[in-house]
């Protein structure tokens, strides 16, 4: 019964069970039942609790009766994210729906090719489509998407040479400026997404030979370090699908693992030999292209990899911190360096001071300083508090209410919870959403539809293939 519930509540079995009768049964007799989160769904501790007593390994643990084990599945509470809002989701619902009936069977994005170029990128086209809907299916728990999303994947796939999937001179997105190896931007983007959507299908072939297309396609050239266009974009991509990898024993995590701390070793040999940030000869110091990338990628796959961090780690965050200016109740910091003038600033995830608190709240995690919250913080404040009005993920309020999402998941003060909710509602009621690209999960409204899926279940929001799953915790 306890089985069978765990099944229910999260749509997998309590364990990931080796083939073979006689491994099977070791399974069985010796593992401990995997935690909700890493199967991807919301924490529920006393549930949990539970039904880990009903499957004790020794009958003397478990519980006496039926019975008993009823009364105290009768005794658990419902937890936080079980009591959904209406008014969190409601705004937003119509650009959900919309963007589900476009994306569906019959849907115009379906019947037609997008365009314009890039139409099969992450960033711009059908792969970000596959992984918007991956994110609605596992926030509804909904086989149907989940089957739209591998339908996607598989149009990404099949896009992959065509000459306009993945580049646009007229907006500057050409091998030159992009590289030919960023998951946002190139057909390692596509692999990555096939690699997710087999995981949640539980197809570890197909998983498998996605994660060697990305590793085959990572080789190809990249511009720089930074997190969008260069290495940094691949060690994160690496994090994200080590992550979905890890607690599968179908799948072989090592070659990964080698790819992963081989672009770390390389990223930071880089660094390494740099002046220190106020010097150095990088200008930009945001999320997408800039310092904060670096040390995000980083700590990411350090996190997921259980790798030790690099040991100038943290000199290089209490340089990037230095540069936080004060503003309203909170911190903003500059967009660019050596610039004369008044230091740019923008509120957006891509150079701007939402994708900070990502950042931030990560490095608190691993190594422990108050002083990192208090930025994250900091920049939380400034991402509520801006008055741009644009609307992507990348640039706008639907990144900048991702980031009051990381920081609601880890704070667990639902007042970011609810600032999350009031840049979507402001989104909806008076953004401006850019009209070229509508399909686009980072540059159009279709990333505002994601948000709103994930909305539905903020315990389990991700930012789209910037932020792991979290099949580990």
């Amino acid at each position: 019964m306890a089985a069978l519930i765990y099944f229910l509540m999260t749509g997998a079995h309590w364990q990931d069970f080796r083939l073979g009768r006689d491994a099977m049964l070791e399974d069985i007799a010796t593992r401990a039942p995997l935690s909700f989160r890493d199967r991807g769904t919301s924490p529920w501790p006393e549930l949990e609790a539970v039904l880990g007593r009903a499957l004790a390994k020794q009958p003397t643990g478990r519980f006496p009766s039926l019975r008993t084990f009823a009364d105290a599945l009768e005794g658990v509470p419902l937890p936080p994210s079980a009591v959904r809002s209406p008014a969190r989701t409601a705004a937003l619902r119509p650009i959900l729906e919309r963007a589900l009936d476009l994306a569906g069977l019959d849907g115009s994005w379906n019947q037609t090719s997008l365009s314009p170029a890039p139409t099969t990128s992450l960033n711009y086209g059908s792969t970000g489509i596959a992984l918007g809907l991956l994110h609605v299916a596992q926030r509804r728990r909904d086989a149907e998407f989940l089957a739209l999303a591998d339908l996607w994947t598989k149009r990404a796939l099949r896009e992959i040479k065509n000459t306009e999937a993945f580049y646009n001179s007229d907006i500057e997105i050409t091998p030159e400026v992009v590289g030919e190896s960023s998951p946002y931007h190139s057909p390692s983007g596509v692999f990555a997404v096939a690699a997710l959507v087999a995981r949640a299908m539980a197809d570890p072939l197909g998983m498998a030979e996605a994660l060697a297309g990305f590793l085959d396609a990572t080789r190809r050239p990249t511009i720089r370090l930074d997190l969008t266009l260069g290495r940094s974009s691949t060690l994160l991509g690496a994090a994200i699908l080590l992550d979905a990898i890890l607690g599968n024993n179908l799948v072989d995590p090592a070659p990964m693992r080698s790819f992963g701390d081989a672009a770390l070793a390389e990223i930071w040999q880089a660094i390494d030999a740099k002046a220190p940030i106020a010097t150095a000869d990088v200008e930009y110091l945001g999320i997408a292209h800039g310092w904060a990338g670096f040390l995000y990628a980083t700590l990411q796959w350090c996190r997921v990899s259980r790798t030790p961090v690099p040991t100038t780690v943290e000199r290089r965050l209490e340089e990037l911190a230095a540069f936080a200016l004060p503003s309203g109740r909170g911190l903003e910091g500059p967009w660019v360096l050596h610039r004369p003038g008044e230091p740019m600033t923008m509120a957006g995830w891509c150079n701007g001071t939402c994708g900070y608190v990502f950042l931030w709240t990560l490095a608190h995690r691993l190594l422990g300083h108050p002083r990192y919250l208090d930025v994250a913080h900091g920049a939380a404040w400034r991402s509520w508090e801006s008055s741009e009005p644009t609307v992507t993920l990348c640039c706008g309020l639907a990144g900048r209410a991702y980031a009051l999402l990381n920081m609601y998941r880890n704070t667990g003060d639902r007042v970011w919870l609810d600032r999350a909710s009031g840049l979507a509602r402001r989104s909806e009621r008076d953004g401006y959403i850019p009209a070229e690209y509508p399909h686009s999960l980072y540059k159009g409204e279709f990333g505002l539809a994601v948000l709103a899926a994930d909305l539905e279940e903020p315990d389990q929001a991700a930012m789209p293939f910037f932020e792991p799953v979290g099949y580990q915790i």
